[in-house]
């Protein structure tokens, strides 16, 4: 509402206006004071200048034939609004009717003022409705409308004693947001409209216009617009509902106004305030390093195999570099080794119902590897299920992502996938397997652009052609003088092996380091061939060129053809369309983050997950005849949020598990939690079209470095 305002100014500048004759003389003893109805000044900077009142006791006027004052005091006590409609010079009368031009230099002026606050010039057109004088010349009935501009006022209505209706809407001065955060949504904010005078007016359309230099889509209706469409009478109400949604982030306070339409060309304005901007971290990742549990040493966990229907849980909140509050989800690479029996491991958040998903599929006498991404559970911890038989389990940290819209995790990343591409394939590079205790770099140039922007690679990693038992590490530390302390992928001889791997990039500490690399080292006496796709990059977000974040789920099967989920079969070289449940995707899921398990398969084979259009080259699960594997997949999303899959050969029964999705990013506030929302006064939730986030072009493929004996290798 108008703010309150010392009172006295504006009678002392109206009297020192007529005392200087700018107006001509005003009758003295002739002049006489008649009550009125209203003062309106619409879609002004500051407020829109009210003075309304039925009863005529607090708006006062006086002239002569070429000069009307009216000035009214506001309801609530505070310094007049005033409109002076007059012949400069008192050169001619006024007109009593009709349509005619008014500016500050004449031959017709409207003055209108806001007390203190603001006074101008009306440049446009006055309607005069009515006017009328007794015999003495002063004023008896005063009608009059103006369109043009004001200051930043529009439009404006003045009544004295008039049976003309009149009426417009009352809305509040500004509406403050506070600090704003963008990507997180804020509790609505509601702005009350209320309809003053005699004339009914009808709210035509609400919209938020931006000042220049400054983004368009700042803030939305949500749940909703419940004045659009409405006819007010007198005092009657209707209610906005607002939040924010900026586009950028900004340091200083801004403002954008609301502009309210009604049918009679009207506008009414509310300033939109908040004191700036922040970016919210919340699902941004961290790449980290650094082994964090193995049952063999007691690392994190108790010393012991883990036994059939066995249970661990690691601590992962407040371990080492990781902060004890505001990780969502940790991404560790799971290694399993010393195993009895067939079986499986299930990682999940601790504390929590331990679902149905495995993680890690393995036959007795194994060792291998898969990458999992797990929410943080009670106490900051997460659990370890054996289902059969004993095993070894050793786990390295790889990242984590952010569940707070501030937290101090150190590099905050956004993710960016891209289509999957190939960047190595010894099998036609060298056309000879990587020897034992060898490495090399590889390299994904994404353009000056964003090269220095990279922070870690998404790759799969393969090994095919193996002539023993060794393991793959792909590392940002250069295998010099020993080889790497943690792997990425085990294999065995004669057997092709996958696994994802999000590996930090080396540090461009040399100009052919500045486009993202990574060492790739055989550890051990084995050779095997090694081919490497990249399927995306954490960068840090810039200049609006934003990701996407992730965002936990609690473990949830959407695969599974033995029972006919998702998918009802894979036959050889067919490909199939899954369906993505509501409850797992929205409007602004981009990709899903899961674990892809191939069971039993009837001859060797490879399934390979994607969104839609031509089948990539590269595959997401290698499998061999009969065995049962699992590996990470980030499948990317269709506009219905579906996915397709396809076996290459045989038949095999197919189990997708996942975890968590990657979101645009900033969500806009008609999406909560992915679930798009009416913008009406219901807010019921409603089916949408889904809005996909950014793609970036797949990588041009630097020159591989040559092979490197490590010095000191085992």
């Amino acid at each position: 509402m108008v703010a309150r305002r010392r009172r006295g100014w504006v009678v002392a500048v109206v009297v020192a206006m007529v005392g200087a004759g700018v107006v001509g003389a005003v009758p003295g003893a002739a002049a006489k004071e008649v009550t009125g109805s209203a003062i309106v000044v619409s879609g002004g900077t500051d407020s829109n200048a009210w003075v309304d009142d039925a009863s005529n006791s607090t708006i006062t006027w006086r002239g002569d034939r070429s000069a009307v004052i009216v000035t009214g005091t506001h309801p609530d006590g505070s310094n007049d609004s005033y409109a002076w409609f007059f012949s400069p010079g008192a050169a001619a009368a006024l007109p009593t009717e009709g349509t005619h031009e008014v500016s500050a230099s004449g031959p017709l002026s409207l003055l209108v003022g806001e007390g203190s606050r603001s006074s101008c010039h009306v440049e446009g057109t006055v309607f005069v409705r009515q006017l009328a004088f007794d015999d003495t010349g002063a004023p008896t009935s005063l009608a009059v409308d103006w369109e043009g501009r004001c200051g930043t006022a529009t439009s404006g209505q003045v009544r004295v004693a008039s049976d003309v209706a009149y009426g417009g809407l009352d809305v509040p001065e500004a509406l403050d947001f506070g600090r704003v955060t963008m990507g997180e949504i804020p509790p609505a904010t509601s702005l009350v409209v209320r309809a003053r005078g005699t004339q009914a007016p009808v709210v035509t359309s609400v919209a938020v216009a931006a000042e220049a230099g400054q983004e368009p889509q700042y803030v939305v209706l949500h749940g909703g617009d419940g004045c659009t469409g409405r006819t007010l009478t007198n005092l009657q109400t209707c209610t906005i509902r607002l939040r924010p949604a900026p586009t950028a982030p900004r340091y200083t306070s801004g403002s954008h106004r609301l502009l309210l339409g009604t049918a009679d060309g009207a506008t009414g304005l509310t300033s939109l305030r908040d004191e700036g901007v922040s970016m919210s971290q919340r699902g941004q990742y961290t790449p980290m390093t650094g082994r964090v549990m193995d049952t063999r040493k007691g690392l994190g966990v108790r010393k012991g195999a883990v036994g059939p229907g066995g249970t661990v849980t690691l601590k992962v909140a407040g371990r080492g570099v990781v902060p004890a509050s505001g990780t969502a989800a940790a991404v560790l690479n799971l290694t399993v080794t010393g195993t009895t029996r067939a079986g499986h491991v299930t990682a999940y958040p601790a504390g929590s119902t331990r679902p149905t998903a495995s993680n890690i599929n393995f036959p007795a006498g194994w060792t291998g590897a898969n990458l999992v991404t797990v929410p943080i559970g009670s106490n900051g911890s997460v659990s370890f299920f054996n289902n059969a038989g004993s095993a070894h389990l050793v786990a390295d940290l790889v990242g984590i992502y952010s569940s707070g819209p501030f937290t101090s995790l150190g590099r905050t990343t956004d993710f960016y996938p891209h289509e999957p591409t190939r960047l190595f394939d010894s099998r036609t590079v060298w056309k000879e397997r990587l020897g034992p205790n060898e490495y090399f770099a590889v390299r994904a140039d994404y353009g000056a652009a964003m090269n220095g922007r990279v922070e870690a690679l998404v790759l799969n990693v393969t090994a095919t052609g193996t002539t023993g038992t060794s393991y793959l590490s792909a590392t940002d530390i250069e295998p010099r003088n020993a080889p790497p302390s943690t792997s990425t992928l085990n294999y065995t001889k004669g057997l092709t092996a996958a696994n994802m791997a999000v590996v930090p990039r080396v540090a461009a500490t040399s100009t052919s380091l500045r486009v993202p690399t990574v060492w790739v080292a055989n550890t051990g006496s084995a050779s095997t061939h090694v081919v490497i796709d990249v399927v995306g990059f954490f960068a840090t977000p810039q200049d609006a060129d934003y990701g996407l974040r992730y965002r936990s789920l609690a473990p949830t099967r959407v695969v599974d053809t033995r029972r006919d989920l998702g998918v009802a079969s894979l036959g050889a070289g067919k490909v199939q369309r899954v369906q993505v449940p509501t409850s797992v995707a929205g409007r602004d899921t981009y990709s899903l983050v899961g674990n892809l398990t191939g069971v039993a398969p009837s001859t060797n084979t490879y399934l390979t997950a994607w969104d839609a259009g031509a089948r990539p080259t590269a595959s997401n699960l290698n499998l061999m005849r009969g065995a049962t594997r699992a590996n990470s997949a980030w499948p990317g999303l269709d506009t219905g949020n579906g996915f397709r899959l396809h076996n290459a050969s045989g038949s095999v029964e197919a189990v997708m598990d996942v975890s968590g999705t990657f979101e645009g990013f900033p969500q806009l506030p008609d999406t909560i939690a992915g679930v798009p929302f009416v913008l009406g006064s219901t807010g019921s939730a409603v089916a949408a079209p889904v809005v996909k986030g950014p793609a970036v072009e797949a990588p041009k493929v630097s020159d591989v470095a040559p092979r490197v004996s490590a010095v000191g290798g085992r």
